[in-house]
This record gives structure tokens, C-alpha cells and sequence, in this order.
């Protein structure tokens, strides 16, 4: 089972560049490998090349979809696995970490990491996403 939850900065600012918030969790993480996931685009050709032909509605929704940074910290064999939603450039609002596993060790990284940069943590909804 998995919980998500996010970072904010108590005066509602945001948290800064992309680059800004990957050093700030290596900071607390340094093994965090990070990542960019392709945007619709890449995935179509993908898809395509591997001989998926798309419906034409599904095609115009992956093509709208941008490329983002990723990262993603342990591994869930292992009994505790994050990862981390560092969305498509500029500055971040909130942080979206999603846990699998020990949430007693996700408890503890994730809140060392909120005490050294000042930033609050709370539980993720999607509807976030939207704000």
C-alpha cells in the first residue's frame, strides 16, 4: 500500500527551482536518483515504434502531457521505496512524494527533510494539482 503526501512552505510561496528542490532532497537522500520521464510525445513514438497503434482520442491526450523530473529514492523489495513528482520545470508550489513500505523510515527522512528547509509537510490529494 501506498500514501502520498507533499511539501510546503508555510508562508504559501513556492519552494523554488526544480534544481533547488533535487539538491535540497539530496541533501537528506544523497542515493535519490533522478530522472527526466518523457513527454507525450517521446511515449507515442515509443509506443509506435513497438508497433502500438493508438486510437486517435487516446493520442491527442498523451500529446499534451509534458515531459517532467522524477525521482525516486530506495527500492520497494527492500521494504521502503519513494518517490518523488518534480513536475515540468520552473518553480515548484509543493513537493509530491509518494511512499511504499516502512512508514515508519519514510516518516523519519521525510521530516528531517522538512526541518532542515523550513517546509511543512502534509497529505497529498489530487485535487492539489489543480492549485
Amino acid at each position: 500500500m501506498s500514501w502520498d503526501v507533499k511539501f510546503t512552505r508555510p508562508d504559501g510561496k513556492p519552494l523554488g527551482s526544480v534544481e533547488f528542490v533535487q539538491k535540497a532532497v539530496e541533501s537528506v537522500l544523497p542515493e535519490v536518483r533522478f530522472y527526466r520521464d518523457g513527454g507525450g510525445d517521446e511515449k507515442i513514438a515509443q509506443m509506435e515504434a513497438r508497433g502500438i497503434e493508438l486510437p486517435e482520442a487516446l493520442r491527442n491526450v498523451l500529446a499534451k502531457l509534458p515531459a517532467t523530473t522524477k525521482g525516486e529514492y530506495g527500492k520497494e523489495k527492500d521494504g521502503m521505496w519513494l518517490q518523488f513528482f518534480l513536475g515540468d520545470g520552473g518553480d515548484l508550489r509543493f513537493l509530491h512524494v509518494t511512499i511504499k513500505g516502512d512508514n515508519e523510515v519514510a516518516e523519519f527522512l521525510l521530516n528531517r527533510l522538512a526541518s532542515q528547509e523550513g517546509w511543512e509537510l502534509s497529505h497529498y490529494l489530487p485535487q492539489d494539482e489543480g492549485t
